[in-house]
């Protein structure tokens, strides 16, 4: 993801709803086939390439350990 690579990961667990959020940055399959029809979209269509890229570099930038530790310290901060 940080070098643009777009995503593709099962419809199910966290890969799917963290990395992809749920088909809104990358692309879900749930069958082998539906997995070969995602790469072979992006390998063939170079605007679902450039789109699915772009989001990936967007939401890596949100995949941080200092993101993480802001999120923690919100959360903990509501607990309290």
């Amino acid at each position: 993801m940080a070098r643009g690579l777009p995503v593709v990961v099962h419809k199910s667990g966290g890969a799917w709803s963290d990395l992809a959020m749920n088909g809104e940055v990358g692309l879900g399959y749930e069958t082998a086939d539906e997995a070969v029809e995602a790469i072979a979209k992006l390998l063939t269509d170079a605007r679902a390439w450039s789109d699915y890229s772009m989001k990936s570099l967007g939401r890596v930038r949100d995949i941080t350990f200092d993101r993480f530790v802001e999120r923690l310290t919100e959360l903990v901060r509501k607990i309290l």
